[in-house]
């Protein structure tokens, strides 16, 4: 097995960590419903940006 380069551990590191503070913040209920999800992608789609003033519902 072929060992990944400095950057390739790097990467992996970022990514776990990035798992671990969302699997955290799940845990908190720090959470947006999958429709929420949906009309933020097709509002940022549409304008250019992310409407972040209105929250997600916690679940």
């Amino acid at each position: 097995m072929a060992e990944g380069t400095g950057n390739d551990e790097l990467e992996r590191l970022a990514f776990l960590s990035k798992v671990s503070e969302g699997l955290r913040q799940a845990e908190a209920g720090k959470v947006i419903s999958h429709e929420e999800v949906k009309r933020r992608f097709v509002a940022s789609r549409l304008d250019g940006q992310v409407d972040r003033t209105t929250p997600g519902p916690q679940l």
